[in-house]
């Protein structure tokens, strides 16, 4: 690497470099409050789905129910 000894440029280029790395963390830090924003959106969707799965009826498994979800005709879909 040569080494200018003429310093004249020397602070737009430091300033260059300092702006570029902002630009680059500014579009970092949209993209991490996307995937923020789709992490919450997954969390509340889970518990939704969480609570309307516990409180669904209870289903009557017995040898003479009438509702059989784990019957062989039931798992074929007829």
């Amino acid at each position: 690497m040569d080494i200018d000894t003429a310093l004249d440029g020397l602070e737009s280029d430091v300033w260059a470099r300092i702006d570029a790395r902002a630009q680059g963390r500014a579009s970092a830090g949209a993209n991490g409050a996307v995937a923020g924003v789709c992490g919450f959106v997954l969390l509340v969707s889970s518990a939704i789905g969480v609570s309307t799965a516990t409180a669904s009826v209870a289903v009557d498994v017995g040898p003479f129910a009438l509702d059989q979800p784990y019957a062989p005709a039931t798992a074929l879909g007829r």
